[in-house]
């Protein structure tokens, strides 16, 4: 028993090993994510994509929007907007979309 236990725990190591270098725990960059994927055989490779496309990324405009809001980057905005709101040269967005 000794024996095999030894062979089975030599093996989960170079196992352990193989996979370590084949697929990396943890990948933090699109450059390193593009090379894992180019490692997989085409099974995991098709199975990659199939569940990349079932991925929602519409929250990514909400993130942005609410990134650029916090940096002041849509501030000129705002207050073109409020000149606009506050000279009458906007409609009230029931008229602009025909729900009244």
């Amino acid at each position: 028993m000794t024996c095999w236990r030894r062979k089975d725990e030599e093996f989960a190591a170079q196992r352990d090993k193989a996979v370590a270098v084949t697929y990396p725990s943890k990948v933090s960059s699109v450059t390193e994510i593009i090379e894992a994927v180019k490692r997989l055989d085409e099974r995991a490779k098709g199975e990659f994509l199939e569940k990349l496309a079932e991925i929602d990324f519409e929250d990514a405009w909400d993130r942005q929007i609410e990134a650029d809001a916090k940096a002041g980057r849509l501030d000129p905005l705002w207050k073109e907007a409020l000149v606009d709101v506050k000279a009458g040269r906007v409609k009230p967005l029931d008229e602009v979309f025909g729900d009244s």
